[in-house]
């Protein structure tokens, strides 16, 4: 390939991605700047309280269903079932 073809193709290119660049780069620090601004506006304290939320404060407990034992392990340790639900004091 010669020289003229190269940069026929090259140039073209180099200025696609030129443009592709001046719009992607001023959208990903929008992107930073919106949360940015979010997280300043919401305040600290709003993003702890936010985030503790779906932090779990208690450990997940099981009810065995053969023998009713409250537990946190795959294997009831009273009776060794593993039939088991989901404990939620709500």
């Amino acid at each position: 390939m010669d020289k003229v073809k190269f940069f026929a193709i090259f140039i073209p290119v180099l200025i696609g991605l030129a443009f592709l660049f001046r719009i992607l780069i001023p959208i990903a620090i929008a992107a930073v700047a919106i949360c940015i601004i979010t997280m300043v506006l919401f305040g600290k304290k709003n993003n702890i309280e936010f985030l503790r939320k779906f932090q779990s404060r208690e450990p997940t407990k099981f009810v065995c269903i053969e023998c009713g034992y409250y537990h946190n392990e795959n294997a009831c340790p009273k009776c060794g079932s593993k039939i088991k639900k989901y404990y939620s004091k709500t």
